[in-house]
C-alpha cells in the first residue's frame, strides 16, 4: 500500500502541533533552567537579565508565539469545513488566547518587576522571595494548561487521520 501525502488540512494541524510543542518546550526550559537561576535570590540574581550580557528571552518568545498564532489561523482556515476539527482547533485557540491574556496581565509585569528589583529598595529580599515563589508556582500552572491546550489539536489531527484511513 503506497504512503499517501497528508492533506493541506492535516499538514496545517501538524504544523500547529509542532508550533504548540515548541512553546511548551520553551516554557518547560524556562521553568526548569532559567527561572530558578533568575529568581533564586532577588534582587542579586536579577543580574541574569541585566547588562550587556543579560539574557533576552524575547528573541525566542516573539517568533515562537507568532508561529503558533499563524499556524492556529492556518489550521482553522484549512479545517473550517469539518465541524469536529473546527471545534477542537477553536478550543486550543481559546486556551492559548486565555494563556496569552494571563501572561500579558500577570507574568510580563512580574518579570519586569523582578528585572527592576535591584533598583527598588523599598521591597525587602524576603518579599522578593515570596513574590518569586508565587510567580513560579503560577508559571507551573500555566505550563500545565499549555499541555492541556495541545490535546484538542492532537485529537483533531488524530480524527482527521482516522477519517482518511
Amino acid at each position: 500500500m503506497p504512503i499517501s501525502r497528508p492533506s493541506e488540512g492535516a499538514t496545517s494541524l501538524i504544523v500547529a502541533c509542532v508550533a504548540w510543542g515548541t512553546v511548551i518546550g520553551g516554557a518547560m526550559y524556562a521553568n526548569l533552567v532559567y527561572f530558578p537561576a533568575y529568581l533564586a535570590d532577588l534582587p542579586a540574581s536579577a543580574v541574569v537579565r541585566q547588562g550587556p550580557y543579560g539574557l533576552n528571552e524575547g528573541i525566542f518568545w516573539g517568533p515562537a508565539h507568532l508561529a503558533l498564532i499563524a499556524s492556529l489561523i492556518a489550521a482553522s482556515w484549512m479545517n473550517w469545513a469539518i465541524p469536529t476539527q473546527r471545534r477542537l482547533i477553536l478550543v486550543s485557540a481559546s486556551i492559548y488566547a486565555a494563556l496569552v491574556v494571563w501572561t500579558i496581565l500577570y507574568f510580563y509585569p512580574g518579570l519586569a518587576a523582578f528585572a527592576s528589583s535591584p533598583t527598588l529598595t523599598s521591597v525587602s529580599p524576603q518579599e522578593w522571595s515570596e513574590r518569586a515563589a508565587l510567580w513560579r508556582a503560577l508559571s507551573w500552572v500555566r505550563v500545565t494548561l499549555m499541555y492541556v491546550g495541545i490535546v484538542p489539536l492532537l485529537l483533531a489531527l488524530n480524527q482527521r487521520s482516522e477519517a482518511n484511513a
